[in-house]
């Protein structure tokens, strides 16, 4: 009795801590859900960025998680100059609204060393010239410690959504030219669910002038903050953000399903046999 009395204890621990872990934890997106590029190398026409076959691939398999109302933040209402906190309004599902506060960082209208604008001009914006300048800074004091991975807890960028989002993206510039990762930290209701690496940094020169694309759409998320870390012993870097996508989970659209191998080995043999009848019939 003793013994069986004491295994369903350990039993019950072990499931309470499972739960307790499972809800300090929340769902991230699956690879198949997270879209990504870049650019290394991008070339400028008329002054203005070209994307590239890559990004706009996954930049189009991004937008064709959405429906069509949904359209992105390009800081082209910001005052130049502004390190205020920037309140923009997406619209919601079912006749709603997604207000994002975004706070750090500056509204830059010029192209400073790798980074620059990504907006490509339109009819209603011929001119698109802004974008956001953010800088992380590691502390000394634990970059010179030797630690082998800081969080830089000063000059982080958040976004704050007064509704949950399922669906986020944005274009990055000059980044990689530093010695570690910059991260999303995904929050609902200021509880962390995950973290998600954008990329990590290779140092290939002192000027990055790439250009990447990260997004992510899937349905089983929501997260109503976002703080972007860098994450290394090395983190003070500038990076440039600009057309910021958000989409909370009635405005996603299921993927188109990929036919299986079985159901295309079933329509090839229902070819055939219907080939074969023809023939005998001639």
């Amino acid at each position: 009795m003793f013994m069986r009395h004491r295994f369903t204890s350990l039993t019950l621990a072990f499931a309470s801590l499972v739960v307790a872990s499972a809800a300090t934890a929340g769902p991230a997106p699956t690879a198949q859900q997270i879209f990504t590029a870049e650019n290394l190398t991008p070339s400028f026409a008329n002054g203005y960025v070209v994307y590239g076959d890559d990004i706009n691939a996954k930049l189009d398999a991004f937008k064709s998680r959405l429906i069509p109302e949904v359209k992105p933040f390009d800081f082209e209402i910001a005052p130049p100059g502004s390190t205020s906190a920037l309140e923009y309004v997406f619209a919601g599902s079912g006749g709603t609204n997604i207000l994002a506060t975004m706070t750090g960082g500056v509204v830059r209208s010029e192209t400073l060393l790798g980074r620059y604008n990504t907006t490509a001009p339109t009819a209603a914006s011929p001119t698109p010239r802004q974008y956001l300048e953010v800088q992380t800074v590691a502390p000394v004091a634990q970059a010179a410690s030797g630690s082998a991975s800081v969080l830089a807890p000063t000059a982080q960028f958040t976004i704050s959504f007064s509704k949950a989002i399922s669906a986020f993206a944005f274009f990055g510039t000059d980044i990689g030219d530093f010695d570690g990762s910059l991260i999303m930290e995904m929050f609902l209701d200021d509880v962390k669910q995950t973290e998600l690496t954008v990329r990590g940094g290779d140092k290939p020169s002192m000027n990055g002038n790439e250009l990447l694309f990260y997004g992510f759409a899937s349905p089983d998320v929501a997260y109503n903050k976002i703080v972007f870390r860098t994450k290394s012993t090395d983190g003070n870097d500038v990076f440039g953000f600009d057309d910021f996508w958000a989409a909370d989970a009635g405005q996603l659209v299921a993927p188109t399903p990929a036919p299986e191998p079985g159901s295309l080995a079933l329509v090839g043999l229902a070819l055939a046999a219907a080939g074969l009848m023809r023939r005998r019939k001639a």
